[in-house]
């Protein structure tokens, strides 16, 4: 009856061993997704980053641009009767210029609110990440306790 129950007992520590490489494999699997997953997150958050650094560049430039035509209306103020066209033109110019920097500070506040979920992506990945740290670990623990158990059992059957 010994010998039944050390089989009977083997048979449960090899399904119990392939049970946990089966789970080793799967959270290797999902491991390897998250890393592709978090580098692809990586670059599309430098890509944002690149995107929103030229934003600012360009509303800097917009902003020169609306301070330049600024200064133009002012030394034109003089010759507003000779010049009125030429002053409603650039009066239309600020109203467009301030209406793209509105515009671009709208993108510039979605591209922050993306870069912020975005980064709240990465670290709820990186939790995952370590969950299966510490799942892999524990089955990694229950093979070695599982081998272990094995090795007694064929040393006292011999």
């Amino acid at each position: 009856s010994k010998i039944k129950e050390i089989g009977r007992l083997e048979e449960v520590i090899k399904y119990m061993a392939l049970k946990a490489e089966d789970d080793a494999i799967a959270a290797a699997r999902i491991l390897k997704k998250t890393r592709k997953v978090l580098r692809e997150t990586q670059d599309h958050v430098k890509r944002l980053q690149i995107a929103l650094e030229e934003a600012i560049d360009f509303g800097r430039r917009q902003t020169k641009k609306v301070n330049v035509a600024l200064q133009t209306i002012k030394e034109k103020e003089e010759e507003i009767i000779k010049r009125d066209k030429e002053i409603v033109a650039l009066e239309q110019d600020i109203r467009d210029a301030t209406e793209e920097n509105l515009n671009l500070e709208w993108d510039l506040n979605k591209r922050k609110q993306l870069d912020a979920d975005k980064n709240a992506t990465i670290d709820k990945q990186r939790v995952e990440i370590q969950e299966l740290r510490s799942a892999l670990e524990a089955i990694e623990r229950r093979i070695r306790t599982n081998n272990a158990k094995m090795a007694r059992m064929k040393k006292q059957m011999r």
